[in-house]
């Protein structure tokens, strides 16, 4: 049996530069299928490295987080997590305000896989500073007023500095201290004892402790009255026989107290009165009027302020 004889043409040369071309674009596009695969991750987070700036610390960035294009076999792109794509940028060793170009140098990927790597943005600007560390007073901040009839004693932390660790810029050149949130007096009536307040936080420094103790004394506030004119009474010598008149006879009184205390004061625990008591003979002087008040109530003001005494013998016309 003849076996059929091949066309003359595929014995040509050409024709087999033609096979091999056409099995190198079929190997080609096996390979290209099969590694160009897409994946994109998005919201990668930067980590900043500082290198021998070991006390360094970022207070800006244009960019916190990149998004990554990866290109690969199907394999490598589905066996890929966004927990395995880190992002690094090396800082410059000094305080400054600088623009970095973000690369494929910039991305680490795990174990041997090879990927074709793009990110977005392309720049970061970063602003760096020394961090520093240093204690503050604690600073209290309020919101509102006390209710009425009522006024802030004394006030006292505990501890009363705290330790602030941030960029120098913030908490060297500046007038910086450690306040709490806001308190509402609007409804205090009583004092405050070892009541817990948060310290206000910032992103750009580190505070310790955040929370303080507070004492803080709300005091009944004070107020002055004048009190209705009140007999002037006379303190006289004993043992002689005199008469003695006082003009004029009434004083008016003015007092300061809380308002409770105020309101508590009756009249016959007041005093109104002069003393004649070294006057033992038949003249005429001027003596201070005084007051004797309760406890809880203090004098402002008598009006007058001095009284005439008139002293005379019983029997002398």
């Amino acid at each position: 049996m003849k076996r059929p004889k091949l066309p003359a043409f595929v014995k040509t040369t050409a024709f087999v530069y033609a096979v091999c071309l056409f099995g190198a674009f079929l190997l080609w596009h096996y390979i290209h299928a099969n590694n160009n695969h897409r994946a994109v991750f998005t919201d990668i987070p930067i980590s900043w490295s500082f290198g021998a700036f070991t006390n360094g610390m970022v207070t800006a960035s244009s960019v916190q987080k990149v998004t990554v294009f990866l290109s690969g076999s199907l394999e490598d792109v589905t066996a890929i997590s966004e927990n395995d794509i880190k992002c690094n940028l090396l800082l410059a060793p000094q305080p400054t305000n600088k623009t970095y170009s973000l690369s494929s140098d910039n991305i680490s990927l795990p174990g041997k896989t090879r990927f074709g790597i793009e990110i977005e943005p392309k720049t970061c600007t970063v602003e760096t500073d020394s961090r520093i560390s240093k204690n503050v007073d604690v600073f209290l901040t309020s919101r509102n007023n006390l209710p009425e009839g009522y006024v802030q004693g004394a006030l006292k932390f505990d501890p009363e500095n705290v330790r602030v660790s941030g960029p120098a810029s913030l908490l060297e050149t500046s007038v910086f201290r450690a306040e709490t949130q806001p308190l509402d007096l609007s409804s205090l009536t009583r004092s405050l004892v070892h009541h817990s307040i948060d310290l206000k936080t910032n992103a750009n420094y580190v505070m310790e402790p955040k929370v303080v103790s507070l004492n803080l004394a709300i005091l009944p506030s004070e107020m002055e009255i004048s009190l209705p004119p009140a007999p002037i009474a006379l303190l006289a010598p004993l043992g002689r026989p005199l008469q003695l008149q006082v003009a004029p006879q009434t004083a008016v009184v003015r007092v300061k107290g809380t308002s409770e205390a105020l309101k508590r004061l009756r009249e016959d625990e007041m005093l109104v009165f002069v003393d004649a008591r070294d006057l033992l003979a038949s003249s005429v002087k001027e003596r201070p009027v005084r007051a004797k008040l309760p406890s809880g109530v203090s004098l402002v003001s008598v009006d007058p302020l001095f009284a005439t005494i008139t002293v005379q013998e019983i029997g002398e016309p």
